[in-house]
């Protein structure tokens, strides 16, 4: 019946989405102030408008301080990052939607001497682990823990297993995407980026109508 997302990164979004479009109630709740945080920031917007114009509530820089159950609901309170009150939401359901952290304890990485962080095994550019002959690509070495930058990492970790010119890894024009209506699509630099590495940024826009016959 309700939904809280806690989240607004492309998992919290999507999922936020087509349950709303199922017919929950469904609020996002996120600690940054926009949704969406590695998109360009006018795509974000035009999401957030989006979303919000099918009923679904973002509270944005906000955190949920904690939850309890109260019968077969439960209550989160929402905490603002400004210190301004906070509220308690009612919902039926809770999806975490925060972020992920790789499943490494059962490999006795310790054990081995593979070096490990809090976000994931260490890797170099050409997704070597510290110990030689191991490499260590996608989500476990949370670089960026997207599907076309774990496609990629496993192949210049192949590259470097089998030759001894094997390209290193370059992030730079490596495409996402966020399955939302409307979808958010990037490759390359946003235009705050750009302006902060000193580029002339251009902006153009183009409006296209969808019809329907």
């Amino acid at each position: 019946e309700s939904l809280l997302v806690v989240g607004a990164g492309a998992v919290g979004l999507e999922f936020g989405q087509t349950f709303s479009r199922f017919g929950s109630r469904v609020t996002i709740v996120d600690a940054l102030d926009r949704i969406a945080p590695l998109a360009d920031a006018e795509a974000s917007a035009t999401l957030t408008s989006a979303l919000e114009e099918e009923g679904i509530e973002l509270v944005l820089s906000a955190f949920v301080k904690r939850v309890r159950r109260d019968g077969g609901d439960i209550v989160a309170t929402l905490a603002p990052r400004d210190g301004s009150p906070e509220r308690d939401l009612r919902v039926a359901e809770i999806l975490l939607a925060s972020g992920r952290v790789p499943n490494v304890e059962g490999l006795n990485l310790d054990g081995v001497g593979i070096e490990t962080t809090k976000a994931g095994i260490a890797v170099d550019e050409h997704m070597r682990t510290s110990i030689d002959c191991i490499w260590a690509a996608g989500d476990v070495n949370a670089v960026a823990q997207f599907t076309p930058i774990a496609q990629y990492q496993a192949r210049v970790a192949v590259a470097d297993m089998f030759g001894d010119e094997g390209p290193a890894a370059d992030y730079a024009v490596l495409p996402t995407s966020i399955f939302t209506d409307p979808e958010l699509g990037s490759v390359g630099l946003t235009e705050e980026q750009a302006t902060e590495h000193g580029y002339d940024a251009e902006v153009v826009r183009n409006t296209f109508v969808r019809r329907f016959s």
